[in-house]
């Protein structure tokens, strides 16, 4: 499976937060077959991913890291419009740096 594929099959599973909040979540089953709400800022989401412990509700194992990235890329493009730079840009309140990040990426 590729990256995007995989990516695919992660991106329902992802809420993208719009509050300012930076709330952003996931889904995910753990080893023993339980799903759970996980932010995807969590650093312990981070290790657990990174050893391969979790899996998409479907059962989908995650290898590592950039497929769940690719993933949030795609759910923060569709729900905002904003790349990921640009977005933090945005939730930082930096409008300057949220424009030029907009124009590097040619919208």
């Amino acid at each position: 499976m590729t990256e995007q594929e995989l990516a695919d099959r992660i991106r329902p599973h992802i809420a993208v937060d719009d509050s300012g909040q930076d709330d952003d979540t996931i889904i995910l089953m753990n080893t023993g077959g339980n799903l759970a709400k996980h932010r995807l800022s969590s650093p312990s989401l981070h290790r657990q991913i990174g050893k391969g412990r979790m899996r998409t509700p479907d059962g989908t194992r995650i290898p590592g890291w950039d497929p769940v990235q690719l993933a949030f890329q795609n759910a923060l493009t569709e729900k905002t419009g904003m790349c990921v730079l640009e977005h933090d840009y945005h939730r930082s309140g930096h409008p300057d740096l949220a424009a030029l990040a907009r124009s590097a990426r040619g919208a």
